[in-house]
């Protein structure tokens, strides 16, 4: 899709993309939080990936009288297609900036408006803001992101940690240049808020709002494996989750290594490959040292190959 370049007197076309699976008893909330946003050239794209609960239903209600200046898509999957989710609708979003939102969640109604601000000012292929965390019945619980001082965003003080403030799923935005250059997630990895900051970083960078803009909710079901793993039942429950967190993690960096050759084939440039391909390597052998004596446990325990 070839899209009118924004000028200092256009606001850019944004896509603010509420994905729902299975977010019935909270849906109707986030869509009513997206539908209020402040921003002028919005469209405001809702795809849910194959509920089984209500929440379709709760989605068209919430949009049935709508009236206001916002352009509303709506996509339902027909089976759940869970990491395929986002690359398969990604060509019908009609923005420049695409600002994720999730089902579970309340966006502020200048959270659109702040981030066009903060990406006019830096030009970031990826951004982020901070949140106020809630609970299941809406109670603030506190915050997360919030930083004390602004942030150093760099490359290199990525590579190092593996994390930064941007590496917030439900607080992310990002410049299709992004997924015009990348396309979707190298196979087997399942975190984009690692990936999508790191590809980031490698274009025109990341910038980071320390502001909250939405309600970021914790109620149970979440997707979340830090937790999942809190949460579990029992010690065998939470090494498993342990496991494919650091299994994940692992995964991560070695996307990280292809993301990074795309890149490198694609401008010829090979500086960002090797620092990215010897921070990865680093990176994988500590987890893997993390992740055996997790897999000894659970092989004691006949879980998983033993």
């Amino acid at each position: 899709m070839t899209l009118p370049p924004s000028t200092p007197t256009r606001a850019p076309r944004v896509t603010l993309l509420l994905t729902t699976y299975n977010h019935g008893p909270f849906v109707a909330e986030a869509v009513a939080s997206c539908l209020a946003q402040d921003y002028p050239n919005m469209e405001v794209f809702i795809s849910d990936d194959a509920s089984t609960d209500d929440t379709w239903a709760r989605v068209e209600a919430a949009v049935a009288d709508y009236r206001g200046p916002h352009t509303i898509s709506l996509n339902r999957n027909e089976q759940n297609l869970f990491l395929d989710h986002l690359p398969a609708i990604a060509g019908r979003l009609s923005g420049e900036l695409v600002v994720i939102a999730c089902g579970d969640d309340v966006q502020y109604p200048q959270r659109v408006s702040r981030l066009v601000a903060l990406w006019r000012q830096t030009n970031a292929t990826v951004l982020a803001s901070a949140a106020r965390t809630i609970d299941a019945q809406g109670a603030v619980t506190g915050h997360h992101r919030l930083c004390d001082k602004p942030p150093v965003l760099t490359l290199e003080g990525f590579l190092k940690t593996g994390d930064n403030p941007t590496c917030f799923g439900a607080g992310m935005a990002w410049h299709r240049r992004l997924t015009d250059t990348f396309g979707r997630l190298p196979p087997g990895s399942r975190n984009m808020d690692f990936l999508y900051p790191l590809r980031g970083l490698m274009l025109t960078g990341a910038a980071f709002c320390n502001e909250p803009l939405l309600d970021w909710r914790r109620h149970g079901g979440n997707m979340t494996l830090v937790f999942q793993q809190d949460d579990a039942d029992n010690e065998l429950d939470k090494l498993q989750v342990r496991e494919r967190n650091l299994l994940n993690k692992m995964a991560n960096w070695h996307g990280a290594i292809e993301d990074a050759q795309r890149l490198a084939q694609a401008t010829g440039n090979q500086a960002p490959l090797n620092g990215v391909a010897n921070a990865a390597v680093q990176h994988i052998v500590q987890l893997m040292s993390q992740w055996r004596p997790v897999r000894h446990r659970l092989a004691q325990a006949k879980v998983g190959i033993y």
